[in-house]
């Protein structure tokens, strides 16, 4: 029994040994080759991704300053042509611009534009002609003319600003000396009717032009002795077409 008991202690002690033996055993050349192998194929694959990375990292900042260019092109480019759009805009705008010497030189506007002016000059005379006094119950009488009383302008003065886009100061002037009084602090104005006129669509209208004056005559047979005449003069004073003579100036 001692006997077994020595031969399992002496198999489990070689076999002890010779496991320890095994574990610590040096690699061979073989085996250090493979290592070395095996860390060179890490190192290189590490060198490799480094490579790579790098490649994307130099990509992407060329991609960038090319971008980065791109735009300081396009902007260049952009302003450029705003540049250009605004000369063009300036020069457009200094072309446009009426010189009044220029207008003075060449009187000339078209005819729809002249009608426009007569036909607005028409209306500003009316309102003062037909107007508050034609209507008036409160009438006097001097030399022979009727008056009535101006309720709708409070001065000649008044009376006057309602003229002077379409009229000059002189024919303001020649007017109202001629048809408006001035009676106890109050305003009186010529009533009556203006008499025939003509109609400016159905008449023949004569333009004739002669350096900073326009005079337009508008004629309208009813008989053989019978022509009905109106004409309106027009002078260009400081760039304005105004009327010095009018049917009722």
């Amino acid at each position: 029994m001692k006997k077994l008991i020595c031969i399992l202690i002496s198999l489990c002690t070689i076999t002890f040994i010779g496991c320890s033996n095994k574990t610590n055993k040096p690699l061979d050349s073989k085996g250090t080759s493979n290592a070395v192998n095996l860390q060179t194929k890490k190192d290189s694959s590490k060198k490799d991704v480094s490579n790579s990375t790098n490649k994307k990292e130099a990509t992407t900042a060329e991609n960038t300053s090319k971008s980065n260019n791109d735009s300081k092109n396009i902007e260049t480019i952009v302003n450029n042509l705003s540049k250009e759009d605004d000369a063009n805009n300036e020069n457009t705008s200094n072309s446009e611009k009426v010189n009044p010497e220029t207008a003075k030189e060449n009187p000339s506007i078209s005819e729809s534009e002249i009608m426009n002016l007569i036909n607005n000059g028409e209306q500003a005379l009316r309102s003062i002609f037909k107007g508050s006094a034609y209507y008036s119950k409160n009438i006097i009488i001097k030399n022979d003319v009727y008056y009535g009383e101006v309720t709708d302008f409070s001065s000649r003065e008044e009376m006057a600003d309602s003229l002077k886009p379409y009229f000059t100061n002189e024919a303001i002037n020649s007017l109202l000396d001629k048809y408006l009084i001035t009676e106890n602090g109050k305003l009186y104005f010529t009533i009556g009717d203006a008499g025939r006129r003509v109609n400016y669509d159905d008449s023949q209208r004569n333009i004739e032009y002669n350096e900073n004056k326009i005079t337009v005559t508008f004629s309208r047979v009813y008989s053989e002795n019978d022509i009905g005449k109106e004409v309106k003069t027009l002078q260009l004073i400081d760039g304005k077409w105004l009327f010095t003579n009018f049917w009722y100036v």
